[in-house]
């Protein structure tokens, strides 16, 4: 009887409170005046939970768990899910609704390209609707919560989760990451597809010590603000609702009990009112970073840093069980409140039990298929590509040729045995004779090298980021015949190929694909996709070069910026991408050469399409400042459009940038825009080096 008065009532506030704009707040308010601090802080954990069994619907029953997740290829079944969920709304005393989350990086059940390989199509547009995709997908099994996208800016390819990335740029990684943020929590966290996002890892993860996972990070409070921080706070405008605390330390402190980092700036200036949750055990090992001593006393930083979930640990009930100060109490509300108001926007009190979607039950290859068609990229090509009537006698060799693990690391529930494989696609393919070893017809050699799944990803560090010593060993051989070679890479970062783009013709990379990797790598070798893919992150000549990017500050004598040898710059630069036909880009044309403050920047930029293709085009704007307060990058993205040109075609691309773009941090992190001079480029990648000069006024 208890119960049925209580949520009769539950039911009266939420009525009530619909009627007005406060209902949230208000029905909050309500349910918290009803609980303990024992299930205040059971909101507030996170338990790893690999299956249903009696202890755990103990702890749901008990009201000790206000979320879960598992597996990293593995979800709940839907029965399971929902009887879990049931224990907790009907046998709970207050019947909150539990959250399921789930790491759902680039796909759930349609596998997609890893998230550095869909960086290089440069088209948010099309990561967006590949995040729709995948956030129906896992909805539809019952995923509630996607500890994705991860926003970490990543200049070091031996850091094994510069896949997950979406490379070197800022800018680039703003704006995927906010695309994937819309994709999955679309316009109403309510609706019934909506998946909660969560950008991670808030911040500095992407830059340990030698690439080194998990290390800690050394970095300046200008690269902090200018660097790490933008992209986050770009997901913060697009609506993201969680955020996840980083494992790594900034400047003496762990993240996750950095005051400063979480409730300062995150929460407070930037008016970020989601979740923050801990990343996997981050809480507990505060005692492994040596600021604490204890559960408890770790589970006290962590919240007063601003940390509302903790992840699989459970110091927030130790620190409980130890009695807690006014301050603590505070913020355990404050998180409490936070963890509650995501339920209900998430719609769970209202609806928490799911269901299979039927639009969603077949995979989604062709949206697979586009995605990785603009995600290769073509390194080299001496005339070997496409295939022609003359190179139709093809010898299709290397460990990556049959395989069909191309879904990466963090491949959800995907199945690879769903996956198409390059030897099958070719096959396929009418006209040509698909051999698995070399003949005297052979015309041509396609070698399949790469890095296996297990290869790169969390906990995947590489000193030595070459391709293995056998494959090298087989591409050398290759290239001493008289037979040209194509290099296909599947790789899971940026790799050393220096000594492989001289003995070969021909290079595409084509990293980990998902499903449809086999079609899409077809249709580049053949011609029927002309590639457009660019590179979002250096590709360097040695592992020794690394950490290289292409927006470093400048040196004091740029003309030493070099090793012994000739190693000072990448094998390939920040943007690059070759396609079978060839385009002409002016410099930037404005209509006057001084902007105030307060102004748009307009201009132009001409591309002329001087083959009889069709090529897609990405017109990228970089800019600047030569002289400033600050030592300011050689160059910064500005903007970029993709444009698609008929053969022989021209186009005048406009663009609108905003001045204020201009400016840069401190080290305070104050926002400055100077006037002066500025340099504005536009080209096809990062080198380019000629310029249009403009001023900024402030009147």
């Amino acid at each position: 009887m208890k119960r049925y008065i209580f949520l009769s009532y539950l039911f009266f506030i939420s009525c009530q409170a619909e009627k007005t704009p406060e209902g949230i707040p208000q029905k909050v308010d309500a349910l918290m005046r009803q609980m303990t601090w024992e299930e205040k802080v059971g909101q507030l954990h996170q338990a790893y939970v690999e299956r249903p069994t009696d202890s755990i619907m103990g702890l749901i029953k008990a009201g000790k768990m206000g979320s879960m997740l598992n597996g990293r290829t593995t979800f709940y079944t839907l029965k399971d899910r929902n009887e879990m969920q049931r224990i907790a709304v009907e046998e709970s005393r207050l019947g909150i609704p539990l959250l399921f989350a789930h790491d759902v990086v680039h796909g759930f059940k349609t596998s997609f390209p890893i998230n550095l390989a869909q960086a290089c199509s440069w088209n948010p547009d099309l990561v967006q609707q590949v995040a729709v995709v995948a956030g129906k997908e896992a909805r539809s099994q019952g995923v509630d919560w996607a500890f994705a996208p991860m926003m970490d800016v990543s200049r070091d390819p031996r850091w094994g989760r510069v896949s997950e990335c979406y490379g070197e740029d800022p800018l680039l990684n703003a704006l995927m990451g906010s695309a994937v943020v819309k994709g999955y929590q679309g316009d109403e966290l309510s609706e019934k597809s909506a998946l909660m996002a969560c950008m991670k890892h808030f911040v500095g993860y992407s830059a340990p010590d030698g690439g080194r996972d998990y290390q800690s990070t050394d970095f300046s409070k200008t690269s902090l603000f200018n660097t790490y921080l933008p992209p986050f706070k770009s997901a913060v405008e697009a609506g993201a609702f969680s955020a996840m605390s980083s494992f790594n330390e900034i400047d003496g402190t762990p993240v996750t009990a950095s005051k400063n980092l979480i409730a300062d700036i995150l929460k407070e200036q930037w008016q970020f009112d989601g979740v923050v949750v801990s990343d996997w055990d981050a809480v507990v090992q505060l005692m492994d970073h040596g600021v604490a001593d204890t559960k408890s006393t770790a589970g006290k930083r962590a919240l007063l840093a601003g940390v509302d979930v903790e992840m699989k640990s459970d110091s927030y009930f130790s620190a409980l069980e130890k009695g807690l100060t006014e301050e603590q109490q505070s913020a355990i509300d404050e998180a409490c409140r936070r963890v509650l108001t995501a339920k209900f926007k998430l719609g769970l009190f209202d609806n928490p039990y799911a269901s299979q979607d039927p639009s969603v039950e077949k995979l989604n290859r062709k949206l697979a298929k586009k995605i990785a068609q603009q995600s290769i990229v073509l390194l080299k090509n001496d005339q070997v590509l496409p295939l022609t009537e003359s190179k139709k006698n093809i010898a299709l060799m290397g460990p990556f040729a049959d395989t069909q693990k191309v879904l990466g690391y963090w491949k959800s529930i995907g199945k690879s045995a769903d996956a198409v494989s390059l030897s099958k696609a070719l096959s396929m393919e009418k006209g040509l004779n698909i051999s698995p070893k070399i003949s005297p017809q052979t015309d041509l050699i396609i070698y399949c090298a790469g890095e296996q799944e297990e290869e790169f990803g969390e906990a995947n560090s590489k000193y030595d980021c070459r391709l293995s010593a056998e494959q090298r060993a087989e591409i050398q051989a290759l290239s001493e015949g008289d037979i040209p070679v194509v290099l296909v890479v599947f790789n899971g970062r940026p790799l050393v190929l220096t000594e492989e783009e001289k003995q070969v013709e021909g290079i595409v990379l084509a990293w980990h694909l998902g499903l449809e990797s086999g079609h899409a790598i077809a249709d580049v070798l053949t011609g029927r996709y002309n590639p457009s893919g660019r590179l979002p992150i250096t590709f360097p000549k040695s592992t020794g070069q690394i950490p290289i990017y292409y927006n470093h500050k400048p040196s004091g004598r740029p003309q030493s910026n070099n090793y012994k040898g000739e190693l000072g710059q990448p094998l390939y630069p920040f943007g690059f991408g070759l396609s079978y036909g060839h385009t002409e880009i002016s410099e930037p044309i404005f209509s006057k050469d001084t902007f105030q403050k307060s102004d748009t920047l307009t201009f132009e930029v001409k591309v002329k399409n001087n083959s009889d293709l069709t090529v897609k085009e990405t017109v990228q704007v970089y800019f600047h400042d030569p002289v400033a307060w600050q030592s300011q990058p050689v160059k910064r993205l500005l903007t970029f459009k993709q444009i698609d040109l008929e053969g022989r075609d021209e186009q005048v691309v406009k663009f609108e940038v905003p001045v204020q773009a201009l400016g840069y941090y401190d080290s305070q992190g104050k926002y400055i825009l100077e006037e002066g001079a500025i340099h504005i480029f536009s080209g096809k990648d990062a080198q380019v080096k000629s310029f249009t000069p403009i001023n900024i006024s402030s009147s």
